[in-house]
């Protein structure tokens, strides 16, 4: 049994070192990318406004940039009364931190500015957001694959509890939907707009309940076996007491003679040989199954 142990915690650990490193090597690659200036400083591809205006305040010719009130038309044309309002706040909030007023200012300082707010409105999809966005989604493919290698490999290695597989499978999946909760913001949030960002925190929060629900079910079906575990973990390092047994299922202490064990049942194997044992018809004493002559008298079993 401790070599089973042995052998699924080596097991677990490899395929954790290889999901770290993967996931490693997608996280440096991330960063790589975020740097990258063909990417970090690419205008804006959805929705069209903004990149109308990453342009104008691009444009090397243009000798002005737009003032807030020039905004405020292509706002209200494009989102309308109910949303342009917000916006403009914002943007205009936006124009008076970086001081922009005509010409001043530097350009690239005012794109940076520009983009990070942007970015951080959640109002416009950059190509380093859907770069970002996919290289997230392989981190999170990467932790799926991991929850299905340790469902499986607990359900077939650890017969005691095979759950437990399955639990830890949910708790990884938990962790995917924070995850991705906050890597597609900047894709879905442009798409769907104020009106639909409500609607998407609550489809996030119902995937991520649903892992702990299962989580919570299976730990309440196998609530015997986890406080066995429990109650293991704790005695398998504690010597057994002078004049007892260990039992082969679960290692618990018990009295010798004891048939099954009064912890888990099992039957013990010290009564299972005793009762194979081979009496001697001439003087009655007891043989082992695959002895042939008797151990006390010498006479054929």
């Amino acid at each position: 049994m401790t070599g089973q142990r042995s052998s699924l915690g080596q097991q677990v650990g490899e395929k954790v070192v290889r999901t770290t490193i993967a996931i490693v090597g997608l996280l440096v690659l991330r960063v790589i990318l975020s740097v990258l200036p063909v990417l970090n400083h690419a205008a804006p591809i959805y929705p069209q406004v903004w990149a109308d205006t990453w342009n104008l305040v691009a444009a090397p010719s243009q000798t002005n940039v737009p003032h807030p009130v020039d905004i405020e038309a292509v706002l209200r044309n494009t989102f309308g009364d109910n949303g342009y309002q917000l916006y403009l706040q914002s943007l205009q909030a936006y124009l008076i931190q970086q001081g922009i007023r005509g010409n001043q200012g530097d350009r690239a300082a005012i794109l940076s500015g520009y983009q990070h707010w942007l970015t951080a409105a959640h109002i416009a999809i950059f190509p380093i957001t859907i770069a970002q966005a996919a290289t997230d989604t392989l981190i999170l493919l990467l932790l799926v694959f991991f929850g299905l290698e340790l469902r499986s490999l607990y359900r077939s290695s650890y017969p005691r509890f095979p759950d437990l597989g399955q639990i830890l499978n949910l708790c990884v999946l938990t962790i995917v939907a924070a995850i991705a909760y906050v890597s597609y913001q900047g894709l879905f949030y442009p798409l769907i707009g104020p009106d639909g960002q409500q609607a998407y925190d609550w489809v996030f929060l119902l995937v991520g309940l649903a892992p702990l629900v299962g989580i919570v079910f299976l730990a309440s079906r196998n609530m015997d076996r986890v406080t066995a575990s429990v109650m293991r973990s704790g005695t398998d390092s504690a010597p057994a007491a002078v004049g007892t047994i260990a039992c082969s299922s679960c290692g618990r202490p018990m009295l010798p003679g004891t048939k099954f064990c009064p912890n888990c049942g099992a039957g013990s194997v010290a009564t299972a040989t005793a009762t194979m044992a081979r009496s001697c018809s001439s003087c009655g004493a007891e043989n082992q199954a695959a002895a042939k002559f008797c151990k006390e008298c010498g006479r054929p079993v």
